[in-house]
């Protein structure tokens, strides 16, 4: 589906992934300059730049009026581009007005970029009489005008609005931070009464569909993405909705996804047919603690995922799943595995490559985005603590509602085959060799590490592994595994290490005696094969484990990443070359040379002692050279 999305950013941001979680980029989009009135649109370009041209305004102004919309711009655009949509918002028309020029041109006040404004431009706004009237009149012109130059556009009206609250990472707040935001609530339901006013007139005389603004969800976002605070950067709840709104409209021209709508009480077909499920659950959550609360509503979310759905977003009460194969983020993607590299903070080289695949624990288990779920920036410190050279592969477990722990399921039955085909793919690309891949993971990422490891032969540090999921189960399936995937996964984990050929001291199983949920049922794993690591920490719950035993991961990490390139010296004599020795020490006698047999120099060290001649080296000579080293031993 082609979209051309045109007004304010309330509307230019929906279909952009960066700042849309839960849209994956499926659409072809593009975007038209932001911030022009309809008025200004439907006037001469020729007779605004004259206007421009000859005013005393800002240069910021003059250029906002330079754009050529006719040639270069929209109209252009729109003709060469024929979108199946047309998404736009009057934000513009309402929040700066225009200025009326003397031969009828209409002309953006754009208040940001210029301040004052010439008195032979007549400013019109909505506290103006013919206001309404004339915005009509060219919203009725520009229509006219879009169909004859994209005759199959369907033109949508985003109902945007200044909402009433604030939020705060997605939490609504009880009134808006003033230090950022300054509209008094009267100010904000002037401009939205106008914008009401005259989308109700759009709607009613030129039946154009819209999409409503949903005043109970959608706040200011105050942490948004771009830094920046004001009433048309939203939380995440409003471009799921107008996103959604759009593709259910788009489903009735036969355009873009279907979308179907299924309440807690419906029976669900055998076989969904429709690209998106919005489930509708009533509860005072508006995140997966609504599932929990609501055992209808929970056994649904089971019926939709064994159809290979995957929750990501919620608009209100509405929770949206797709099909997992259609999910697409910003991360880059291998066949149906979700990945992001972390490359080594220092680009020096050091010695050769080496890879830690992280396998991800359930995040943030009460947000209903999938990314969320997985990609949180929860260990930002590892790229800095670890052994040099060291790439990160971060796989999330893109499956179900909380993920299957890196295992096949019936809906997944590739997934492992996958993942061992991606750490080889990304292996190769950083040549990496085998022995120096470490796979990691805490909790359920600790249970794939495991799996995967042992199924790949690669070192292993699963930390804290839920390989029996029972406990979660009885706590009311907080994992969604009934009647999905096996709630006790030691079989899996068992078959994955049966053909296991590195030595058990290369898997190493961390945890406490202290929290026996996880640790008893460990202790079943082969002794053959895996090295049980009791940290006797005085700590009792599984939650707390990992948080407090960073450090220690850490050193086990560095062990296995490093382990087999460490060498154990007893003398010079066991070193090829011998050691390595500077000219800079050499020349001032600081070494010490009289037990000394052999020794290297390295080439890269001539270069800035030019002066360096055998004398400094009594009783050596040099007995060959490659490209790093000059080898020289005692005669």
């Amino acid at each position: 589906m082609k979209i051309l999305s045109m007004g304010s950013p309330a509307t230019t941001y929906v279909f952009n992934k960066k700042i849309n979680d839960t849209y994956g980029g499926e659409h072809i989009v593009k975007k038209v300059k932001e911030f022009y009135t309809i008025g200004h649109l439907m006037s001469s370009y020729a007779s605004i730049k004259k206007f421009a041209d000859k005013s005393n305004i800002s240069p910021e102004y003059k250029e906002f009026l330079n754009w050529n919309f006719e040639n270069n711009g929209f109209w252009e655009k729109l003709k060469s581009f024929q979108p199946d949509i047309l998404l736009m918002d009057l934000f513009s028309d309402i929040y700066f007005g225009n200025l009326v020029l003397s031969d009828g041109t209409y002309v953006t006040r754009n208040i940001r970029l210029n301040k004052t404004f010439p008195s032979e431009a007549v400013r019109e706004t909505f506290n103006d009489k013919n206001f309404y009237k004339n915005l009509q009149y060219h919203v009725k012109l520009f229509l006219r005008n879009v169909n004859s130059l994209s005759p199959k556009t369907h033109v949508i009206f985003n109902n945007a609005r200044f909402p009433e609250k604030m939020s705060i990472n997605g939490l609504s707040q009880k009134k808006y931070n003033h230090d950022f935001y300054k509209f008094s609530i009267d100010t904000i339901d002037r401009y939205n009464n106008a914008w009401a006013k005259i989308d109700n007139l759009i709607y009613k005389n030129e039946g154009c569909r819209r999409v409503n603004f949903d005043k109970k969800h959608s706040f200011a976002e105050q942490n948004f993405s771009n830094g920046k605070h004001w009433y048309y950067f939203y939380n995440q709840n409003y471009y799921s909705d107008v996103q959604t709104q759009v593709e259910e409209i788009a489903a009735t021209w036969d355009l873009g996804p279907t979308v179907k709508k299924i309440t807690a009480d419906d029976k669900i077909s055998a076989q969904i047919d429709a690209n998106v499920v919005l489930l509708d659950v009533p509860s005072k959550h508006t995140d997966l603690r609504a599932f929990r609360e609501n055992k209808k509503a929970y056994e649904q979310v089971k019926k939709i995922i064994k159809q290979d759905y995957v929750l990501h977003g919620n608009i209100g009460n509405l929770f949206r799943f797709i099909k997992r194969k259609n999910l697409v983020g910003v991360y880059p993607k291998y066949l149906d595995l979700h990945y992001r590299i972390i490359p080594p903070k220092d680009k020096r080289t050091y010695g050769p490559n080496r890879l830690l695949v992280r396998f991800l624990g359930f995040s943030d288990q009460k947000s209903t985005s999938i990314f969320k779920r997985n990609f949180k920036a929860d260990f930002t410190t590892l790229k800095d603590s670890i052994a040099k050279n060291t790439y990160i592969l971060e796989i999330g477990d893109m499956n179900l509602v909380a993920g299957s722990f890196y295992t096949n399921t019936e809906n997944f039955p590739d997934y492992e085959k996958q993942i061992s085909e991606l750490v080889e793919l990304i292996a190769d690309k950083y040549l990496v060799d085998s022995s120096r891949i470490v796979m990691y993971g805490t909790s359920r990422g600790a249970t794939g590490a495991l799996i995967n490891g042992g199924l790949n032969n690669y070192k292993i540090l699963a930390a804290d592994p839920v390989v029996d999921g029972q406990a979660w189960f009885d706590k009311g399936d907080l994992h969604y595994t009934a009647n999905i995937r096996k709630i006790n996964l030691m079989n899996d984990v068992l078959s994955s290490l049966k053909d296991y050929s590195l030595s058990k001291e290369n898997v190493l199983v961390m945890g406490t005696s202290n929290v026996g949920v996880t640790f008893l049922p460990n202790l079943q794993l082969p002794s053959d094969k895996v090295t049980m690591v009791d940290l006797n920490m005085d700590i009792f719950d599984h939650a707390e484990l990992n948080g407090k035993s960073v450090p220690l991961q850490l050193a086990m990490i560095n062990y296995l990443l490093i382990k087999d390139d460490l060498s154990i010296r007893n003398s010079n004599e066991e070193i090829l070359g011998g050691v390595v020795l500077s000219i800079k020490d050499l020349k001032h006698d600081s070494v010490n040379l009289s037990n000394v047999n052999k020794f290297r120099i390295r080439i890269d060290d001539f270069i800035t002692n030019e002066d360096f001649n055998a004398d400094f080296l009594k009783g050596f000579i040099l007995i060959k050279t490659d490209e790093l080293y000059q080898f020289w031993e005692k005669y």
